[in-house]
């Protein structure tokens, strides 16, 4: 797969806009399926040059993140970038994960730090949790 930085740099070269979109894993199997067989489709038209796929808090979502990570790139030939949160991550945990990411073909990683759970993430200037 292309990397992310690469897309940018030829679309700087030949004046043209990147084009993207992001998607959160949904929470249910009828809206995995929507995202997958309907509204990607559906946004390909437009010939968007990568998606990114976000990361729930505390890891929540990374097995969805994945599968769509890698749904995007098998079925639809698309570029994906997966988010990776490290907010009370072990460092074997991140090491593992980053191994999964690179097992799908994924090589378009974007780790953030993510907010503190609780009132801990509010404190550090998050949005934390309500």
């Amino acid at each position: 797969m292309q990397l992310i930085r690469d897309i940018y740099a030829a679309k700087r070269v030949a004046a043209q806009p990147v084009i993207s979109f992001g998607f959160f894993p949904p929470k249910t199997s009828e809206g995995d399926r929507n995202l997958l067989e309907k509204t990607i489709p559906a946004l390909l038209r437009t010939k968007p040059d990568y998606c990114s796929v976000t990361y729930g808090a505390g890891g929540s979502t990374r097995d969805k993140t994945l599968m769509i990570v890698d749904r995007i790139q098998r079925q639809h030939g698309l570029v994906a970038l997966a988010h990776l949160t490290c907010v009370e991550a072990a460092r074997e945990q991140i090491r593992e994960l980053l191994g999964q990411i690179h097992a799908l073909g994924c090589r378009n990683v974007l780790a953030l730090r993510g907010d503190p759970p609780g009132a801990a993430g509010r404190e550090a200037g998050g949005v934390g949790r309500q």
